[in-house]
């Protein structure tokens, strides 16, 4: 999940004179009997901690490595930090910063600087230990938010031994956020409190960003129950399906990833059931609120180079894919081209970049543009650096494993690993029959974890196990193969019953029971009288007339001869066992069976006419549309020809009369020829009774439709992407698509923008169509006029063209803010920014910057620019589209600077500017 430090020390502020407290050594003595700090040699702990002088930030993250336990880690660190003056910075100081960095302990500033000998005021250290601890950090109120956690830090140079007081105070007094334990008890030095749990709780579910939901417990739970996505569930009409769980190195936390994004804002219910404790504590099933909330920009946390044509990118959340492409990437200044497409792993959080040339040792110069969005649309800041190709000699080997079960395991590699022969017969356990359950593919690999599944014939046997992986069987990415790996496992022993953890009603008469583990289909699993359902008055539904369940998932579906009516109903289970034999013992789970809404036709249906030429013949589409997904099997399926009359013609007696569902079976398009039977909109068309998905069925055998001509395909909207980019969203698929149908007018000049390239692709079914303009519009759009020709050549698949002469209502700006160019007062061309001089004795500097659009005022302030070598006094919007920035400097004579962005800006629709560089010379 995010870390909100690595944004907060990248907006460091000017802070002004505070009053420092006298050093005292008590702190730092209490650090070093404890062992959380080392010194030197000396007589007393003032000379062996050197507590009077200024602490660095170079020795800060040294201090906070130390604190965390990780100073020999730190201290072998090679990667090298990416900073301007990371070449200057002292010897013993650059692996502890690489460290402190990658760990998000620490941040640089934002003139690409990290300046390890600079002081570090009270803000950055309470900030720091704030972070360790796992508290949220705001920027504008952490020294207010430590102070009530009793960590209290004051002045803008602190001394090593103020600095060790605030230390000591936040290891050994303040609790850990979520925690019963101080940091210091964490980390082993101190004897944690013995817990006294009884129940196992869920103490939070939280979601940061839009694909993901963090489940925390009140204690360790079990791989083998946190990591099953059957485990969670929301209600049906929240449309959220649970694709992944990943369990946290303490066993405390579940991140659960979802099949698709969630709305932003939108509130919903999770239920968890099933999930047990590593001392066998089971969960009672619990229904928590959460808020899908996404308010952090994403991040690009590394690159490194993995293969030998390969990087893998790491972003702080998932991506979505369609947003991270080829072009998104830059590989040795533009020289290196990157394969498309760019495939995402680790449920989208990392991707391989491919290119087309093989990797020599030596430095990479690496780019991420800013293009990759989150699924809130936030997004990713560019991110440049220069990577170390070192080429890899060595064969993946398994380092370990996780989710050792009867019929899986996941092999953990020491490195991403590929597929180079996936044939079963070189996966398998004990001897060579007990193989996996078929070939290994593609989708059995996620970075460097392999998931191996074996049949209920030979799955592996409970206690200790032995997992073969013969000789080149994977390769890593520099096309290393592997010897033969053997694998040692414990299996998980599973000594107790299945539960039933829900009842989901899939139609009237179908019921689907969702297990917390596989059943034995075999035997007790397929008998149809463990099964009871009882009505609200506890009599007994009868007439089961089939049963379904598979060995590689944990539901039995139960299909009934007559519908259930509306109401509530229990179900009863008694004697299913697992795959190792335990019973479940008799229980019982309430559900209701909702969706009794028959569907209406004079409220629902509805039908159009089109008729389209092809080669040689003629034919008619009459599509009839319901409003709703319908049953397409059995009795009232609407893909029945029978059930449609024209003038009192059965459809389905006229030759060469063709029907297909289409629309997610809300709709169904049926092709007449012309030359069989003629189609009109004043003739009568009769729906007989059909059935919608839940077997709802019309409460009238024959429903009348009114016929409706076809009519025109229309512009939604334009986007103006680019100052020379126009996106224009269509109603429907054009099958035929003219560029020259749409003309876009500049209304400043009256002039037609000619188009310079058109590309075409499907959005949801509809066509949406770039052009690529000759001239600009102006940023918000304001002059942009999309028209339509009066008689269009564009049609969709029914021949229904373009609406023509008309001009679209909705051109909306989609382009982010920039600068705009004019001179300064020495007519030198500066980029959009012109400056004057104060006077003696106090230099008091004006930047102003010109946009090229209306900014929103909301996001113009103090803390959103950064004018380098300069404090600033004041950031104002001195009108719509003009910034003014005041400061102070002690230089009157040149002003020779840089201006960049410290956080992000808007202009009134939202568009964002990230990044700005800048400068100006007066």
């Amino acid at each position: 999940m995010k870390k909100v430090l690595s944004l907060v020390l990248a907006l460091v502020m000017v802070l002004g004179m505070i009053p420092t407290f006298a050093a005292d050594a008590t702190g730092a003595q209490a650090l070093y009997d404890n062992g959380f700090i080392t010194g030197k040699d000396g007589a007393d702990i003032d000379a062996k901690l050197d507590v009077n002088a200024q602490l660095k930030r170079g020795e800060l993250a040294a201090l906070i490595a130390e604190l965390n336990g990780a100073k020999d880690e730190a201290a072998a660190f090679e990667q090298p930090a990416d900073f301007k003056d990371f070449a200057t910075t002292a010897g013993w100081a650059k692996n502890f910063v690489s460290y402190a960095v990658v760990n998000g302990w620490m941040n640089g500033f934002t003139d690409g600087t990290f300046r390890a000998d600079a002081s570090v005021p009270a803000q950055q250290l309470v900030a720091v230990l704030m972070n360790a601890l796992g508290y949220e950090v705001v920027w504008n109120t952490v020294l207010a938010d430590a102070a009530e956690l009793g960590i209290v830090a004051e002045g803008v140079a602190l001394t090593r031994g103020e600095a060790f007081e605030a230390m000591w105070v936040a290891v050994s007094e303040v609790k850990m956020a979520n925690s019963d334990m101080t940091l210091g008890q964490h980390l082993g030095k101190f004897t944690p409190p013995t817990p006294v749990v009884t129940d196992l709780k869920v103490l939070s579910v939280t979601a940061d960003n839009l694909i993901q939901a963090v489940v925390t417990f009140n204690q360790a739970v079990t791989a083998a129950t946190a990591e099953d996505e059957d485990n969670y569930s929301f209600a049906t009409a929240d449309k959220i399906e649970v694709e992944n769980a990943s369990l946290s190195a303490d066993g405390m936390m579940v991140t659960l990833t979802f099949k698709e994004g969630v709305a932003q804002q939108k509130s919903a219910n999770l239920t968890v059931n099933g999930i047990k404790s590593v001392t066998n504590i089971a969960l009672t099933k619990v229904t928590t609120p959460v808020t899908f909330l996404d308010k952090t920009i994403p991040t690009i946390v590394s690159a490194e180079v993995v293969g030998i044509s390969k990087i893998k990118v790491t972003f702080s959340e998932p991506m979505k894919p369609a947003s991270v492409l080829a072009a998104s990437f830059k590989v040795n200044d533009g020289k290196f081209f990157v394969k498309s497409p760019v495939v995402g792993q680790k449920n989208n959080t990392e991707y391989i970049v491919e290119l087309y040339t093989s990797l020599k040792t030596g430095t990479l110069p690496f780019e991420v543009k800013v293009g990759p969005v989150d699924y809130a649309g936030f997004t990713a800041m560019g991110f440049s650096t220069t990577l170390n190709v070192v080429e890899d000699t060595t064969a993946p080997t398994v380092v370990s494993y996780k989710e050792a079960k009867p019929n899986s395991v996941v092999l953990v590699w020491s490195e991403d690993i590929a597929l180079v022969d996936g044939d079963l017969d070189n996966f398998y356990h004990t001897n060579s029959s007990n193989t996996i359950a078929a070939n290994l593919t593609d989708a059995a690999i996620d970075g460097n974890e392999m998931t191996l599944t074996f049949a209920n014939a030979h799955k592996l046997p409970n206690g200790t196990a032995y997992v073969y992986v013969l000789k080149d069987a994977v390769k890593d990415l520099w096309n290393n193969k592997n010897a033969q790996q053997m694998t040692k496992l414990d299996v998980v022993v599973d000594n107790t019953a299945p539960v039933l953890s829900s009842v989901v009603v899939k139609a009237e008469n179908k019921i689907q029971l969702v297990f917390d583990e596989i059943l034995d289909a075999t035997d007790t699993a397929k008998l149809k009288s463990n099964y009871t359902i009882l009505d609200k008055d506890g009599k007994e539904v009868t007439g089961i007339i089939s049963l379904v369940d598979t060995t590689t998932e944990k539901k039995v579906t139960l299909t009934f001869v007559k519908k259930l009516e509306g109401g509530d109903y229990t179900l009863v289970v008694k004697k299913v066992e697992d795959l190792a034999g335990n019973a479940i013992t008799s229980t019982s789970l309430a559900f209701t069976v909702t969706d009794l809404t028959a569907p209406i036709a004079a409220d629902d249906f509805s039908a159009t006419l089109y008729g389209y030429t092809f080669t040689g013949t003629s034919d008619q589409i009459l599509k009839v549309s319901f409003g709703q997904a319908m049953a397409v099997e059995g009795a009232y399926s609407v893909a029945d020809l029978s059930k449609y009359l024209f003038n009192g013609t059965e459809l389905g007696d006229v030759d060469d009369v063709t029907i297909a569902v289409v629309d997610g079976n809300k709709a169904v398009e049926i092709t007449v020829p012309i030359a069989e039977l003629v189609l009109s909109t004043s003739g009568t068309l009769q729906v007989g009774r059909v059935a919608d998905a839940a077997g709802n069925y019309t409460s009238l055998l024959s429903n009348v439709v009114t016929i409706d001509p076809g009519s025109v395909v229309l512009v939604e909207k334009a986007n103006l992407t680019g100052s020379k980019v126009v996106k224009v969203y269509f109603s429907d698929e054009l099958s035929k698509f003219d560029a020259e149908d749409v003309v876009f007018t500049n209304t400043t000049t009256g002039l037609t923008v000619a188009v310079s390239s058109v590309s075409l692709e499907l959005v949801k079914g509809k066509t949406v169509a770039t052009f690529n303009l000759a001239s600009a519009f102006a940023y918000d759009a304001a002059n942009l006029k999309v028209t339509t020709v009066a008689s269009p050549d564009s049609s969709n698949t029914y021949g229904e063209k373009l609406e023509g002469g008309v001009t679209v209502a909705s051109i909306n700006d989609k382009l982010a803010p920039a600068l705009a160019v004019h001179a300064d007062e020495d007519d030198v061309k500066a980029n959009a920014i012109s400056a004057t001089t104060g006077t003696d004795p106090v230099y008091t500097s004006t930047v102003v910057l010109t946009f090229k659009e209306v900014l929103n005022p909301l996001y113009i302030s103090y803390a959103s620019f950064d004018v380098a070598g300069y404090d600033i006094v004041s950031v104002v919007r001195t009108s719509p589209t003009v910034v003014t920035i005041t400061v102070t400097g002690d230089n009157y004579v040149d002003l020779n600077t840089a201006v960049t962005l410290k956080a992000p800006i808007q202009d009134m629709n939202e568009n964002v500017l990230s990044t700005l560089e800048t400068s100006v010379t007066y």
